[in-house]
């Protein structure tokens, strides 16, 4: 199992002349948790994933990503993060089994990334899928599969944008369960960016609020739900109900 953190520090990013992050800086974030990044929209949630990813390039501040107490080269990132963008592609010529096997470990035989590839997608109950273009698949679809992709790769820190917004109530539960499961099987860190409070509260150890660029707040589900907090954020009235140790959000205007 391995041992997972990263590290974000006074992350500066901009498109443009638009600041997107501002003086970002996040307290270490852990193995074996799935840590959800809720905010509105174009608070910078994607690009924080991004930069994180290695596909954005901050214009100041860092980025610390350590396995097993080694810092990793920024150039060996894409070797131990796995990255699910919120626009997936649907016209690549090729088939969902052959999406998910371009990303098995290059150490593995042929034979064996076919087996993990084809074990995977069982797993996630997609089988049905993998001689079907991309093309042909629903968004919804395209979701499923790039979560196997991500998955066959086996990587340390995994950052999904939006995995569930194509994907009906059962879909979605079934998701982030199954990142759950492997966050707690394998050790990794997942940093998963979601709109719906209610499910970031039922799968997530750990939450990241943001918005207009800076992090508002940062802990657990319960300690970080309150009213006041959801109404300075996302500027809506609310109950705070509990199932359980799980909070569940209400809206009351």
């Amino acid at each position: 199992m391995v041992e997972t953190s990263v590290e974000v520090n006074g992350l500066h990013t901009a498109y443009g002349k638009h600041q997107v992050l501002d003086n970002l800086t996040v307290a270490p974030l852990t193995s074996g948790k799935v840590v959800g990044l809720l905010g509105p929209n174009a608070c910078g949630k994607s690009t924080l994933l991004k930069t994180i990813a290695g596909v954005h390039k901050p214009q100041l501040g860092t980025v610390r990503v350590t396995l097993n107490g080694k810092q990793i080269a920024p150039k060996e990132h894409f070797r131990h993060i796995g990255y699910v963008p919120q626009d997936l592609p649907g016209s690549a010529a090729l088939t969902a089994f052959e999406t998910v096997m371009v990303s098995a470990s290059r150490d593995s035989s042929s034979h064996g990334v076919e087996n993990l590839a084809a074990e995977v997608m069982c797993d996630l109950k997609i089988s049905h899928l993998a001689h079907r273009y991309l093309s042909e698949l629903s968004g919804g679809q395209r979701q499923m599969v790039a979560f196997a992709q991500m998955l066959v790769a086996k990587p340390a820190v995994m950052l999904l944008d939006e995995p569930t917004s194509a994907l009906d109530l059962n879909k979605q539960l079934f998701l982030l369960a199954q990142v759950r499961e492997q966050v707690r099987a394998t050790g990794a860190l997942a940093l998963v960016a979601i709109h719906d409070i209610n499910l970031s509260a039922r799968f997530c150890d750990e939450l990241l609020v943001m918005k207009e660029g800076t992090l508002q707040a940062q802990g657990s589900p319960r300690d970080l739900l309150t009213p006041e907090l959801l109404r300075a954020v996302f500027e809506v009235e609310t109950e705070i109900l509990h199932h359980g140790d799980t909070p569940v959000i209400a809206t009351v205007s």
